[in-house]
C-alpha cells in the first residue's frame, strides 16, 4: 500500500512536469532536461505520450462543449471504468490520470487562451501528424531482418512509432547520403525528434533544409508546427506566411492557421 501511494506521489509529480512542459511553463533549462530524460527514459516517454494523447483528447471536448462540460466529464469519470484502457496499468489509474488531466486543460484553457491569445497546444495538436512513410513503404512478406537495409530498418521503426529507434538510424543515414537523400532522412528524423519531446532539434534539423531543396513545402511546414509547439507563434507565422503564398500543398492549412492567429 506505501509502495502504491509512493508511486502515485511520483506519478503526480511527473504528470505536472509533463502538463507544464506542454503548456510552455517550463524554464530553458527545465525544458532542456525533460527532453534529455525523454531521449534516454522510455518508461518516462511512454508516461508522456499517454499523457499528451489523454489531454488532447480531453482538450478536444473541452472546446466543443465548454469548461463547464470539461466538470462534468471529470464527475462522470468515477461512474465506471472504460469499456477498453490498453495501456494503463489499472482503472484506478486511469481515473486518476483523466481527472489530472481534465484539471489541467481547466487551468490552462484560463491561463493560456486569453483575448487574442491563441492556443498553440491546441493549433499543434490539430494541424500536426507525423509525415507518412512514402519513400520506403513497408509491406506483408518484408526480408529477414538480415536482408534488411540500415534504411529499410529506419522507415519500419518509423511505420510502427519506435521513433528513438528511428531516430539513431536515420541520425546514422544522414552521414552516408547524397544531398537530396540527406533531405528526406532529415524531414523523417526531424519528425522523430518531435515525436520525442527534442523540438529544439527537430527546428534545427528542418532549418537546415535549404530553399532549393526538393523537400522544401514539406521541411517548412514541420517548422512552422515545431515552432508552434514551442510557443513561438511570430517565427512561426513567418514560415507559415512564406508556405500560404507558395501555392503548394500546404498553402490552405497554413492560411487557415494563420486566420486563427492573426
Amino acid at each position: 500500500m506505501e509502495g502504491d501511494k509512493r508511486g502515485m506521489e511520483q506519478e503526480e509529480k511527473d504528470m505536472e512536469l509533463v502538463s507544464d512542459y506542454l503548456y510552455h511553463r517550463l524554464g530553458d533549462e527545465e525544458r532542456l532536461a525533460f527532453e534529455a530524460r525523454m531521449a534516454v527514459d522510455e518508461e518516462f516517454r511512454s508516461f508522456y505520450e499517454e499523457i499528451r494523447l489523454m489531454i488532447r483528447g480531453i482538450g478536444s471536448y473541452g472546446r466543443r462543449e465548454n469548461l463547464r462540460k470539461v466538470e462534468l466529464l471529470e464527475s462522470e469519470l468515477s461512474a465506471g471504468a472504460p469499456a477498453r484502457v490498453r495501456s494503463l496499468k489499472s482503472a484506478k489509474r486511469y481515473y486518476w490520470l483523466a481527472a489530472a488531466a481534465v484539471a489541467v486543460i481547466a487551468v490552462s484553457s484560463v491561463l493560456l487562451t486569453g483575448p487574442g491569445q491563441p492556443d498553440t497546444q491546441s493549433l499543434f495538436e490539430n494541424y500536426y501528424e507525423p509525415y507518412p512513410n512514402v519513400f520506403e513503404p513497408t509491406r506483408r512478406g518484408e526480408p529477414t531482418e538480415s536482408e534488411v537495409s540500415r534504411r529499410k530498418k529506419a522507415f519500419i521503426a518509423y511505420d510502427n512509432a519506435r521513433y528513438g529507434e528511428a531516430a539513431q538510424l536515420f541520425e546514422g543515414l544522414i552521414v552516408d547520403s547524397d544531398k537530396i537523400n540527406q533531405d528526406i532522412v532529415s524531414l523523417y528524423l526531424g519528425n522523430c525528434y518531435i515525436e520525442l519531446g527534442r523540438t529544439a532539434d527537430a527546428i534545427d534539423i528542418f532549418e537546415k533544409i535549404e530553399k532549393e531543396s526538393v523537400m522544401r513545402d514539406q521541411a517548412h511546414w514541420y517548422l512552422a508546427m515545431a515552432w508552434i509547439k514551442e510557443g513561438q507563434i511570430d517565427k512561426a507565422r513567418k514560415v507559415l506566411e512564406e508556405l500560404e503564398k507558395s501555392g503548394g500543398s500546404y498553402s490552405e492549412k497554413s492560411g487557415e492557421i494563420l486566420n486563427k492567429i492573426n
